[in-house]
């Protein structure tokens, strides 16, 4: 079967974050590392199938960078969504390794996918099952492709190029709804940038230990038309992510997108 210009655009793009990675001045005078030791590119920009970025429309779920060492770069192969199916999730069929550990979980267990795996039965009216088929077919990936243990960790040089990947897969996906599994108060700022919306959310909750959820609409653009930010996921914080669900749950039904 022939590719689709969109999986074109996204396997090009996924090539130019490999060559980032295997350039070495890149990350010259830092201590990130842009392969494994096996000589895999270290990072990681597509969670699901490039054919889910085809149909414009949908739910687009963003980590804010993948997480681990160096050393993960061989077992969360960046090429991996490409050589899956088209129902590809790697939030449901990838084994991640635990928190600082080589050691895989087991696959869709892993602290921050069972999260997700919650966050997409919510979109789905509460059903499990809805909500993993939402996930295979929904748009995935991080805005910042570079792995490193936590985003404090990731030098600061590679904040503009990564931000600039992920701002082309977002255009690539041009998606009604936006998640970001974070709330980093700069990288809010930035998404804000791109899509033409003020700094300032439309609705944001204090939810205590320097953790806000964070909410825009954008009525004047064809997409996104929301974004949400829901701090806490990237971090494995089981207390953080169940407050900031039920805010979401509240937020979507709120916005009649479903039912209380």
């Amino acid at each position: 079967m022939a590719k689709s210009g969109v999986y074109e655009q996204i396997e090009a793009l996924n090539a130019e974050c490999e060559e980032f990675c295997l350039d070495r001045s890149n990350w010259a005078n830092t201590k990130w590392q842009g392969v494994g030791p096996k000589g895999t590119a270290n990072f990681r920009l597509l969670y699901s199938a490039p054919e889910t970025f085809g149909t414009p429309g949908r739910v687009m779920i963003l980590g804010t960078n993948p997480g681990g060492s160096h050393a993960n770069a061989d077992q969360l192969d960046p090429r991996e969504p490409f050589r899956r199916g088209a129902d590809y999730s790697a939030y449901l069929d990838d084994r991640w390794p635990k928190p600082r550990s080589a050691i895989l979980t087991t696959a869709g267990r892993h602290p921050i996918q069972s999260a997700v795996r919650r966050l997409a039965a919510t979109l789905s009216g509460g059903s499990p099952e809805a909500g993993d088929q939402l996930l295979r077919r929904s748009p995935s990936g991080n805005l910042i492709p570079f792995r490193s243990q936590g985003f404090p960790d990731l030098p600061r040089s590679l904040h503009r190029p990564g931000l600039d990947f992920g701002a082309r897969l977002i255009d690539i996906a041009r998606p009604r709804v936006i998640v970001l599994l974070a709330s980093n108060k700069v990288l809010w700022e930035w998404l804000m940038s791109g899509i033409g919306h003020a700094p300032e959310p439309d609705f944001e909750r204090d939810m205590g230990a320097n953790f806000t959820f964070r909410e825009a609409r954008t009525p004047e653009n064809d997409w996104p038309k929301l974004v949400f930010a829901l701090p806490g996921f990237n971090a494995s914080t089981e207390g953080q992510n169940r407050k900031a669900l039920h805010i979401f749950r509240g937020r979507l039904a709120d916005l009649g997108l479903t039912r209380r």
